[in-house]
């Protein structure tokens, strides 16, 4: 848990750092879908969604098109394990770098990268709660997540990411979570 608490407190120390040499940060809403598994067998994805709002600086004092930003979203993510279903909704704050690389007047292609942390809120499992003990599931998650996508007239964004967890979140071995998320989002 200390390592997690560090890591955390790294990433917003980096993000507020680059944020005095910033502009005015932007800000988007963003919905979509999400694909979950868990690295063991005998495990069925799930689709599942999300919803957040993400707050950008760009950084042209680093370097043009360099970015950074973070964001708040709340996902319903979950899979079948050996026939129990896990459901856990938790809110999920990735802080991530980016480039974007303009293809024409206010259209960019963007790729980012960057530490996420999850907090387990709430969910069902076989109709007890997901974080309880008997269900087992850990409320805790950290990892790395990755985005990639297209900017429109500084209004649209359509993005495909991954995120990637460090920790186990079963009291069995392998079983770190990956998810795919495809979104949709609108600058505020």
């Amino acid at each position: 848990m200390k390592k997690f608490y560090s890591v955390f407190i790294a990433a917003l120390m980096a993000v507020f750092s680059f944020s005095a040499q910033a502009e005015a940060p932007y800000w988007d809403a963003f919905a979509g879908l999400n694909f979950t598994t868990i690295d063991h067998s005998g495990v069925d994805y799930r689709v599942g969604a999300h919803l957040g709002i993400r707050g950008t600086l760009d950084l042209p004092s680093v370097a043009n098109g360099f970015y950074t930003n973070a964001a708040a979203m709340f996902t319903l993510t979950g899979f079948k394990l050996d026939s129990i279903n896990y459901s856990p909704i938790s809110l999920v704050i990735p802080i991530h770098a980016g480039y974007k690389y303009e293809l024409d007047l206010k259209k960019y292609l963007f790729v980012e990268a960057g530490p996420y942390f999850s907090i387990g809120l709430f969910g069902k499992s076989e109709g007890r709660n997901v974080f309880s003990k008997e269900a087992g599931y850990k409320r805790f998650d950290a990892g790395l997540g990755l985005r990639a996508g297209l900017d429109l007239n500084e209004k649209w964004i359509f993005s495909v990411g991954g995120e990637f967890g460090f920790i186990n979140r079963l009291d069995i071995k392998r079983t770190r979570t990956s998810t795919v998320l495809v979104s949709f989002g609108y600058r505020l």
